[in-house]
């Protein structure tokens, strides 16, 4: 599992670098945020005395044909190619984010519960440390009753790919890409 998920383990790292008397621990969960924006609550938070610009909001979740496309994408253009970032790979995440929109991507059910249940002695321990007063018994909701059970459908139609195909076009003739 990527290390960046365990967060018990990056705040342990943290704590021993800066001291954990030193560590400002936020949920990112919009309504706990001020604004409900992670930028304007790091504003907040930091006391710096400055409005933060407006930006779009560009980190939103994947859809679920962007998903399957990305799948399909990195066959050929894996993110890591001989042990270095792949430069024929490209931004690609820029150059389709308007396309294939729809329905956001939720991984299966079971797969999305056995990766919770991987991080869950940590992130239990998070809960304990930095959120003791959390109005729920767990650091996350555990309620996964929206993802689905069955496999996603692994198709993608020729309009669907044409889609990308001209999004990532039309990015590359922008002088974007």
């Amino acid at each position: 599992m990527p290390h960046y998920f365990d967060f018990f383990r990056l705040l342990s790292l943290y704590s021993q670098v800066f001291g954990a008397h030193r560590l400002r621990v936020r949920l990112y969960e919009r309504a706990r945020l001020e604004g409900g924006d992670v930028v304007t609550d790091f504003y907040e938070l930091a006391s710096l005395g400055l409005v933060p610009s407006t930006l779009p909001r560009e980190n939103a979740s994947l859809s679920r044909r962007q998903v399957l496309f990305l799948e399909r994408f990195n066959r050929v253009f894996p993110m890591i190619r001989d042990g270095n970032l792949n430069k024929e790979r490209g931004p690609i995440f820029a150059a389709i984010r308007k396309a294939g929109l729809g329905e956001p991507f939720l991984p299966r059910r079971d797969d999305a519960l056995a990766f919770y249940d991987h991080f869950r002695a940590g992130n239990a321990a998070v809960r304990a440390d930095y959120f003791p007063d959390l109005d729920r018994e767990t650091l996350f909701d555990e309620d996964f009753s929206d993802y689905p059970t069955d496999p996603h459908d692994s198709g993608l139609t020729e309009d669907d790919l044409m889609e990308f195909v001209s999004s990532i076009w039309r990015f590359n003739r922008s002088g974007r890409g």
